[in-house]
């Protein structure tokens, strides 16, 4: 029974339920029914609006009241609604670097990182990068981005400077041949004899030796490149040597070797 007053008109007793058409009791049980009916729709309406996840639109307001967050310059409803669900996160994580990605998540930016400038200067200890890597130059944000750096100041340390770069992917499908154009490729080769690595295939017996050494032979690597232009050619070159991270994946079985170094040279 979907009705209520059919459910009433159910209960009653058989003598009661005569000439259905006209009978006063089934008048009073349609129309009681209906006030019922009504009721328990708004009873479920009201259950819903008072749910983030199920309110109506209108009422994001009265929840972002109640959150000390209103409705930003460009902001969808759909994004207005996924950042007062991430409230709770947000102000969990705040002051914390976790924190500002969680606000920036919640106003449209997922793929965002941070980088903390001490570590390349220490006396930029309050300073911090915000990279955002976007996927597309035809992706558009319609937020005011006021709006989001007042998200971010609202989120991060009071001593914290951010600094904010876009990263944006550039594709060039213009192809070049150059004619009359040769490279020149020297590379630098390491020699050695009677080298032993502690990784377990031997026994400390004193039958072996560990007198072994490298003779590294002078060398360069040099790169040429001739072209009858006017144009100016410029490049550079990032060489690194032995460069293995201590994240777990190489095993320290004596098969690496640790005395990496990173170069960049000019060309």
């Amino acid at each position: 029974m979907d009705k209520f007053a059919d459910y009433i008109w159910y209960l009653l007793p058989g003598v009661l339920k005569k000439n259905k058409r006209i009978n006063q009791l089934y008048i009073f049980c349609k129309v009681a029914g209906n006030i019922f009916d009504d009721i328990k729709a708004m009873l479920f309406r009201l259950r819903q609006e008072t749910m983030l996840e199920t309110c109506s639109d209108c009422m994001l307001e009265i929840f972002g009241q109640d959150r000390n967050m209103y409705q930003m310059k460009g902001e969808t409803y759909i994004q207005y609604r996924q950042r007062l669900k991430m409230k709770a996160q947000i102000a969990e994580m705040a002051g914390l670097l976790q924190g500002i990605l969680y606000a920036l998540e919640s106003v449209g930016y997922g793929n965002c990182t941070i980088y903390p400038l001490y570590k390349d200067d220490p006396d930029r200890w309050a300073e911090i990068n915000i990279d955002f890597w976007v996927w597309s130059v035809d992706d558009q944000n319609e937020i005011d981005f006021a709006c989001i750096v007042n998200e971010v100041m609202h989120t991060k340390k009071a001593s914290t400077l951010p600094h904010y770069i876009f990263h944006y992917p550039i594709l060039i499908q213009n192809r070049e041949d150059i004619e009359n154009c040769r490279t020149v490729h020297r590379f630098t080769s390491n020699f050695f004899e009677n080298v032993l690595y502690l990784d377990g295939s031997w026994i400390l017996d004193g039958t072996k030796i560990l007198g072994g050494s490298f003779d590294n032979l002078d060398g360069r690597n040099i790169i040429r490149a001739e072209a009858e232009l006017t144009e100016k050619i410029s490049s550079k070159m990032t060489i690194k040597n032995d460069l293995w991270y201590l994240d777990g994946e190489v095993l320290l079985d004596g098969s690496r070797k640790l005395d990496a170094y990173i170069k960049e040279e000019v060309l």
